[in-house]
């Protein structure tokens, strides 16, 4: 029954993933025109400016992962971490990439003797920890400056966030019983505990996330203005978008499946409550197509550099 269950649930992701591609591949060529999509139109130097606030966030990322490390199992060896991290960031972008990329730190943490119940807990914490970043940044922006009027579908993808978030609690409330040997209940409970020890480096993890959104927002903003800088869009908007399509990502979390199309359809949804649907589906797909490439050769230099200082 469990065999079936997981069969259909693959079945149905992939479906999924076509009916996600055939949407945006239809809307693309049913408004070719209005998208003008002709690479000599865009600000191409604004374009790989953004794509160099990638090893920003992402050097930023790998010390979070080694302060978290340090949180779960005392680790000091920040080379080992960010090699590690590096390493299994590359399977981020394959299908499943959620799945690919915890199982990789499980494995190459277990030929340095290090638990796999550590390397789960850690990377469930490192999820908690960066949702909430986003959580606190998102809120103020919305008592700031508030959804456009008659924006359902940007209030709709807020819904989205929060049935993510829900889920990704429930999800994480059973991984951590069954995977990692603790209650998250028990955990909670200690909370105010963990703090008063180690409240100076879980502030400083919440503050390097933050500022991971914030930068990112900055290059999302770019590109959107290298693309169509008749939108008249300025850094809060930007960031509120950021923040929902990366928010909304959590879903992958509960469903895997989802990992491929999901946050570009997203951050396409989103974006129509700025601008034409068809220019936030371009947006979106060029978005992924630079950040794949990212993905890949930034994770490639990290670990060319973390052998090097070996």
């Amino acid at each position: 029954m469990a065999r079936l269950s997981s069969r259909f649930n693959m079945l149905g992701g992939g479906a999924l993933r076509v009916a996600i591609g055939i949407t945006l591949v239809y809307l693309i060529v049913q408004n070719w025109n209005q998208l003008a999509i002709d690479p000599l139109k865009y600000n191409i130097g604004l374009i790989l400016l953004a794509t160099l606030l990638y090893p920003i966030t992402f050097g930023t990322i790998v010390v979070v992962w080694h302060y978290i490390m340090r949180l779960q199992i005392g680790s000091m060896d920040w080379l080992r971490d960010s090699r590690i991290y590096c390493h299994a960031t590359l399977a981020r972008s394959l299908p499943l990439g959620l799945v690919w990329r915890i199982g990789g730190r499980v494995v190459l943490y277990h030929n340095e003797n290090v638990a796999g119940q550590a390397v789960v807990a850690a990377s469930l914490m490192e999820i908690v920890l960066h949702a909430a970043a986003a959580v606190i940044l998102l809120l103020p922006t919305l008592a700031i400056r508030p959804a456009p009027v008659g924006a359902w579908i940007f209030w709709g993808a807020l819904v989205i966030v929060f049935v993510a978030m829900i889920s990704l609690a429930q999800r994480i409330r059973r991984q951590s019983a069954t995977q990692t040997g603790f209650d998250l209940r028990t955990a909670w409970r200690s909370l105010p505990t963990m703090w008063r020890k180690q409240g100076k480096l879980l502030t400083l993890i919440l503050g390097l996330n933050g500022m991971t959104w914030l930068v990112a927002a900055v290059g999302l903003q770019m590109i959107i203005y290298a693309v169509a800088p008749q939108i008249a869009l300025d850094y809060l908007d930007a960031l509120q978008i950021w923040l929902i399509t990366g928010l909304s990502s959590y879903v992958v979390y509960v469903l895997p499946f989802l990992d491929v199309g999901a946050k570009e359809a997203t951050m396409a949804v989103v974006l129509s409550a700025y601008m034409p649907l068809t220019i936030g589906v371009a947006l979106a797909i060029l978005y992924r197509l630079i950040f794949l490439v990212c993905d890949i050769f930034w994770p490639l230099v990290g670990l060319f550099l973390a052998r090097k200082w070996a």
